[in-house]
């Protein structure tokens, strides 16, 4: 136990200092999603919503609220999110593999992960999403294990994976891959045991209804039942890429979308980007507000992927691998105003190629998984099985409905690729030295 708490303290006191290391000295960073988000959180603040388009959801707001929407306020306290968020980690990787030296390292791999870090210094809701995200897989991992898990265990998944679905539209989703982990009793006797089946329905009773209250809210305010106004807007993203095949009725898009499309992807190498300088002109030409522009967008593309279902596919498959590629969001607004950044550089370079090959063996996971499953040790456990499904299923729903920066909406779940693949390097050194002695 004092190996332990020395471990966490040594943890938390190098998180702290990578921190102080790489984000003193400059100022929170913003980005156009900022703008959004602060704007939202005025609007709640001042109870006035008559310029809301629904477009951002309210967990990212509210955080900005608590913090008295101060941008160093909000820095300092998603730095203190990533820390906690090294805590959390500690534990699952206890959890996973039973060695206090193992869940250091899996607590380590978020403490000094620069790319995490850096977005801390962003106004943007990662460091809150990464957090969410990596506690509610804990807590599922905890319930699995329980006998007989406490109700209040399962309302704080629900607290956790409600305001994780309230920060990102697409997280909302992640409790139907915990939800067969919760109903099975797969460490106990008695599958379906009547105590687990009713912390689940408390816990399913929790997630729903705020996603079923902020939809009804959005409904009352722009039109529109669900959580966000940007779903034509994340579609067109893939469809974009074949727009004139829509049909006449679509048109006016075409006409304006095209030109601006060509200059995108010489500028950029991609189309992906198009719509967002697009909007107001759009909205202007088609004489549509925001809600009704996004239902025209959605409209269009669900028809183009039903007619062209192999090009929406190549597309998403390009999203797919993109997801994988490691984010480099911050690394611009952080290198031009820091002294000594040709060696921050290198340092950030030298783990962007580590946190590749981290990815490229968990993509091994499932394989490793399959393998090791008639000898029942921890790489084919029901938790690791759990950070498996939870990641494949994050990476193959964003692909589908947004291209975006894709990289950068894999962070929440990179602190469980590194703890999956630790995990599992680690179970399988232990059975090469007891097979090797």
């Amino acid at each position: 136990m004092k190996r332990r708490t020395a471990l966490i303290l040594w943890l938390v006191a190098i998180a702290a200092a990578v921190r102080l290391v790489f984000l003193y000295g400059t100022n929170p960073w913003t980005s156009p999603d900022s703008i959004q988000y602060m704007a939202v959180a005025r609007q709640i603040a001042n109870h006035d919503f008559s310029d809301y388009t629904g477009a951002r959801s309210p967990g990212f707001p509210f955080l900005l609220l608590v913090c008295g929407q101060s941008p160093r306020v909000i820095r300092f306290v998603q730095c203190g999110l990533g820390i906690l968020t090294c805590l959390v980690l500690f534990k699952l990787g206890f959890r996973l593999t039973a060695d206090d030296g193992m869940a250091f390292w899996v607590g380590l791999s978020h403490a000094v992960a620069l790319n995490q870090i850096l977005l801390e210094g962003y106004l943007m809701p990662e460091a809150i999403s990464t957090l969410l995200v990596v506690l509610s897989v804990y807590m599922v991992v905890r319930l699995m294990d329980a006998a007989n898990g406490g109700v209040f265990m399962y309302v704080c998944l629900g607290v956790a994976a409600a305001y994780a679905g309230l920060i990102r539209p697409n997280l909302a989703v992640l409790p139907l891959v915990y939800l067969p982990f919760l109903v099975i009793g797969w460490n106990r006797p008695t599958w379906f045991p009547p105590k687990r089946i009713l912390g689940t329905a408390v816990f399913l009773l929790v997630w729903i209804a705020p996603m079923v209250g902020w939809s009804i809210f959005n409904k009352w305010t722009v039109g529109h039942f669900g959580l966000t106004t940007m779903v034509g807007y994340s579609l067109i993203q893939h469809t974009g890429g074949f727009i004139e095949k829509a049909p006449d009725e679509y048109s006016t898009v075409k006409r304006i979308f095209l030109p601006t499309r060509e200059k995108e992807i010489q500028r950029t190498g991609h189309h992906s980007r198009t719509i967002f300088g697009l909007e107001k002109t759009l909205m202007r030409e088609t004489k549509l507000s925001t809600v009704d522009l996004d239902r025209l967008l959605t409209r269009m593309s669900l028809t183009l992927i039903a007619e062209y279902p192999l090009l929406y596919l190549s597309s998403v498959f390009d999203a797919w691998v993109n997801f994988w590629r490691v984010s480099k969001f911050g690394i611009q607004a952080w290198s031009s105003e820091t002294a000594g950044r040709q060696f921050m550089l290198f340092v950030f370079w030298v783990e962007v190629v580590c946190l590749v090959v981290i990815n490229g063996l968990f993509l091994l996971l499932p394989t490793i998984f399959l393998i090791r499953l008639r000898r029942g040790d921890e790489c084919s456990s029901p938790s690791q099985l759990l950070i498996i499904t939870t990641v494949l299923s994050a990476s193959i729903l964003q692909a589908a409905t947004v291209y975006g920066d894709s990289p950068r909406y894999a962070l929440p779940f990179q602190p469980l690729i590194c703890a999956a693949v630790f995990a599992c390097l680690y179970r399988l050194g232990h059975w090469w030295r007891t097979r090797n002695p």
